[in-house]
């Protein structure tokens, strides 16, 4: 099968832990046009100022290195011979006072919910860098409702930014159904979640104990 027709890619990536690890994630969005510098530009400032706002919950540990968009074909690859505009933002990193460091295996799934009501198309995840709040307590290990309502309301800020960027507007996209639904709802737990794939750059340390 084959998405319903041309989109646009947007990815933001960075480095936590002193720039050692990687994290990226990427939203679709329904412009088939050429992205433009001024769009990744414009994308970028968005996701500095998600970034960097300090109740989004990310230390000085979490870094936002580029913001990237490229036309995708139904495929879902790459379009033939167009080009990938990317954006670097400067001193984009979190503002977070007081934070918890947690294993770099942790993530936070933010929910994208569209206008389809269910099966595909209805829903997609993206998994956000796990943010340095710390859990209410030590019996729920849960993230406070309120931290979430600032993790929620910043997210929108920036998604809402991006539809206005000039590349369409944010959707959930089936390729094994050939549907897609622009994003009505955002949904997140105050459970922290973990990765799908551990952490490969902080270099280990190992020692020995003798029998």
């Amino acid at each position: 099968m084959a998405f319903p027709s041309n989109h646009t890619l947007l990815t933001l990536r960075g480095k936590q832990f002193t720039t050692q690890e990687d994290w990226a994630f990427g939203i679709r969005f329904s412009g088939a046009g050429t992205p433009t510098q001024a769009m990744a530009d414009a994308a970028a400032a968005h996701a500095k100022t998600w970034i960097t706002t300090a109740n989004t919950g990310y230390s000085a540990q979490t870094l936002l290195t580029a913001v990237k968009l490229a036309q995708i074909g139904t495929n879902g690859l790459y379009i033939p011979g167009s080009v990938a505009i990317e954006s670097f933002p400067t001193s984009a990193y979190g503002s977070y006072g007081s934070a918890v460091v947690h294993p770099p295996q942790i993530a936070l799934a933010m929910t994208l919910q569209s206008v389809i009501p269910r099966g595909p198309g209805h829903q997609t995840h993206v998994f956000l860098p796990g943010p340095h709040f710390p859990v209410e307590s030590s019996s729920s290990a849960t993230i406070s409702a309120s931290n979430i309502t600032n993790i929620l309301a910043n997210f929108r800020t920036m998604l809402l930014g991006f539809n206005g960027d000039g590349f369409g507007t944010a959707g959930v996209w089936s390729k094994a159904h050939a549907i897609a639904g622009t994003v009505t709802m955002l949904r997140c737990g105050r459970v922290f979640d973990t990765m799908r794939s551990r952490r490969t750059s902080i270099p280990e340390d190992y020692r020995f104990l003798a029998m």
